[in-house]
């Protein structure tokens, strides 16, 4: 109820392709990662969201491993809290650009 931006559309289509990832506590989704791999092989996170009542239980950062490497994200440049989660998880900024609404930074994770 609370994500409006995300499209139910989208999701189905994520969860026809299989990119879909969700968390499950007590019987019910507390959060998601949505995800395309690119025709170069890299994996393009376009949504990650846990449920306020379960956030700091390592729940975002299982759901963000879920992703294979490599993988790659935007986030907007206001976004302290995201950008001190994506850092602790390993992400990389690699660049900054500017999106429709917001500047974004552009993160990655690499390797194996």
């Amino acid at each position: 109820n609370e994500l409006g931006y995300v499209m139910r559309p989208a999701m189905r289509e994520s969860m026809a392709r299989r990119s879909l990832f969700v968390a499950v506590h007590d019987s019910r989704v507390v959060g998601f990662v949505n995800s395309r791999r690119r025709r170069d092989g890299v994996n393009v996170i376009y949504e990650i969201a846990v449920h306020r009542e379960v956030r700091g239980q390592k729940i975002g950062a299982a759901l963000l491993n879920a992703i294979p490497k490599p993988k790659r994200l935007k986030v907007t440049q206001d976004n302290e809290r995201a950008i001190a989660f994506y850092e602790q998880s390993g992400m990389t900024r690699v660049g900054a650009e500017q999106g429709k609404r917001r500047s974004l930074f552009v993160y990655e994770k690499r390797g194996a």
